[in-house]
């Protein structure tokens, strides 16, 4: 996990101070909500000052208070979340690029799994492709999002409201299984193959106007005649040749992460956590968060994937985190997972 966060992350888990404490909260990477933002961080720094804290740690979080309250702290954390980590040896301010769920506390552990989120960056996307909807997903070493394309087309039925074509067609056009139909005639059939190539050029146009997303890899996902014709007019550079076949319309995007990976990216870690766990009957995996949390303490857990809820409030799992990185291993993040946590263990 090389990335601008990876020393930060090495430096929370070396900390071995008993009182550690966390303040997270959504900033305001506009700059027109500042006093809002700034408010909330006052509340949220209050709210652990009353705690029971070493003398060191409550004269920083003073002086933090007081810069909060200069326009200029802010032009400094110009981001989406903004997330405070202190201790007698510690003091860290961190952007981050997902706005996390207000939250500040003290405890044994720093609470860090948005900032292991954050070192995730999108390694691939996933164009999940039918009639009844475009989704467009970026999936990292872990976890997976749900991207807000601008001017990209929900749905076929979108582009079919505002286009040129006669009405018993647009009602008669229907999608099966992902797949676009027509009860009309021969002429009927090229106006609904003009209306789904346009469909997929604005969705390819939407793509590639964001740079950040068309340098990805991307596989899709739908019934063959959709993608087929989609590689057949997109211009993304790094579009895969193997798709994921079938209706996604309802598929998590855990699930098709799952399935994307092996596409994407074959030695991909999740694909690793699958072999493991269900082609080698002698390499143990657990899924219970005390033993996880036991065997991160004794060295044992080569890989563990953690579940980020920001609605959780206990340390369990910042707590596994912390200490399967001190102990060499990888952390993984989740947005979607069928469990809180999943360890693979070295022995």
């Amino acid at each position: 996990m090389e990335s601008a966060y990876t020393g930060f992350i090495q430096q929370l888990s070396a900390d071995s101070s008993s009182d550690k404490v966390s303040v997270l909260l959504e900033s305001d990477p506009t700059g027109v909500d500042t006093d809002r933002v700034r408010i909330v961080l006052r509340d949220l720094l209050d709210r652990v000052a009353a705690a029971d804290l070493p003398e060191g740690v409550r004269r920083t979080l003073i002086d933090v208070g007081r810069s909060a309250r200069s326009s200029g702290f802010w032009r400094d954390h110009r981001a989406p979340g903004l997330a405070l980590f202190v201790s007698e040896a510690v003091h860290l301010t961190l952007d981050l690029p997902r706005a996390p769920a207000p939250y500040a506390g003290v405890g044994s552990a720093f609470r860090v799994l948005d900032v292991y989120a954050a070192a995730q960056e999108p390694a691939y996307a996933v164009l999940a492709l039918s009639a009844g909807a475009a989704r467009f997903f970026t999936m990292s070493d872990g976890s997976a999002t749900l991207v807000d394309i601008p001017d990209m087309p929900v749905n076929l039925d979108e582009v079919a409201r505002f286009a040129d074509f006669e009405p018993s067609l647009q009602r008669h056009a229907t999608a099966r299984g992902g797949a676009l139909t027509s009860h009309g005639q021969e002429g009927g059939s090229r106006q609904l193959d003009h209306l789904r190539d346009r469909y997929l050029r604005l969705i390819d146009a939407a793509i590639n106007g964001v740079p950040g997303l068309r340098s990805l890899p991307v596989v899709l996902a739908g019934v063959e005649p959709l993608t087929a014709a989609f590689q057949a007019i997109s211009a993304l550079p790094n579009l895969a040749e193997q798709t994921i076949t079938g209706n996604h319309d309802r598929t998590s995007a855990w699930q098709l992460a799952s399935m994307a990976t092996a596409i994407a990216r074959p030695e991909h870690p999740l694909m690793s956590r699958d072999r493991t766990a269900h082609s080698d009957p002698h390499r143990r995996t657990t899924t219970d968060a005390n033993d996880v949390f036991k065997a991160a303490q004794d060295g044992r857990v080569e890989t563990v994937f953690l579940k980020h809820d920001q609605r959780r409030s206990d340390h369990l799992l910042d707590a596994i985190a912390i200490e399967v990185t001190r102990h060499g291993g990888r952390v993984w993040i989740l947005d979607e997972a069928p469990d809180d946590v999943q360890a693979v263990l070295r022995y």
